[in-house]
């Protein structure tokens, strides 16, 4: 997924409702960024007992392909929400290989 952002932007992409398996699981994603300004990363989970966030990664202007992992550690029906905030007009933030695997993040 590629978003072109021509100026002060937050994206917000949101799963459907997932339930929880017995164990951990690993979300993990891809993203290079290409903007003014770093970007702003963020992975909440919405639940029935609120919103919290559980990892957040910034990129430098000129990122190259980097990879992140965060943990979720739920025992309920969750959404996962990726928001991406750019502080400055212009850019282009890619976004691939969106995975959920059982077990911890390596």
């Amino acid at each position: 997924m590629q978003l072109a952002l021509p100026e002060q932007s937050i994206v917000r992409l949101e799963s459907s409702r997932l339930k929880a398996p017995l164990s951990a699981v690993c979300f993990s994603y891809t993203y290079r960024a290409r903007v003014m300004a770093a970007a702003t990363l963020t992975v909440a989970l919405e639940t029935q007992r609120g919103h919290r966030i559980v990892g957040t990664t910034s990129s430098g202007a000129e990122a190259a392909w980097t990879k992140v992992k965060n943990p979720i550690l739920e025992d309920g029906v969750y959404k996962v929400i990726l928001t991406i905030e750019i502080p400055e007009p212009g850019g282009i933030v890619d976004i691939d290989d969106f995975t959920f695997s059982t077990g911890e993040c390596d």
